[in-house]
């Protein structure tokens, strides 16, 4: 699934569980966790830009609707409009109680950036790979 980034923040989609336990996706974007502990968010983000001009991507965490401190990136994206994919791939260790929901949150300096499916490729490349691991 495509997202568009722009100026706006927005929580990135998450659309397919492969499988889960204790760990579900809420409203589209909230990974919403039953039990208290400690756990390890790691993402990858196919990001396009679709302009011949530098963007730049900024991503970072929300906990319970909340911008947490000290966990966004920037991500440059070059101007070559045929070519200019990269992908963004990080995680987070984080303490949960139990029924506290963390989202992805990103934004683009301007418009012509996205989170990109490939379905056209063989193998096909998702948008976003979310994975959660209790470590604690």
């Amino acid at each position: 699934m495509d997202a568009a980034l722009e100026p706006t923040a927005k929580a990135l989609p998450l659309n397919t569980t492969d499988f889960a336990q204790g760990v579900s996706i809420v409203s589209g974007s909230r990974v919403t966790f039953s039990n208290a502990g400690k756990y390890n968010l790691a993402f990858s983000l196919q990001l396009y830009n679709s302009t011949n001009a530098i963007r730049v991507v900024k991503i970072w965490l929300r906990k319970n609707g909340v911008n947490v401190e000290w966990s966004a990136g920037d991500v440059y994206l070059g101007r070559a409009t045929e070519t200019e994919r990269a992908i963004a791939a990080w995680n987070y260790f984080v303490d949960v109680s139990a029924g506290d929901y963390f989202e992805i949150a990103a934004t683009s300096d301007a418009t012509g950036v996205s989170v990109l499916a490939d379905e056209l490729s063989d193998p096909k490349i998702p948008s976003t790979i979310l994975t959660v691991n209790q470590v604690g």
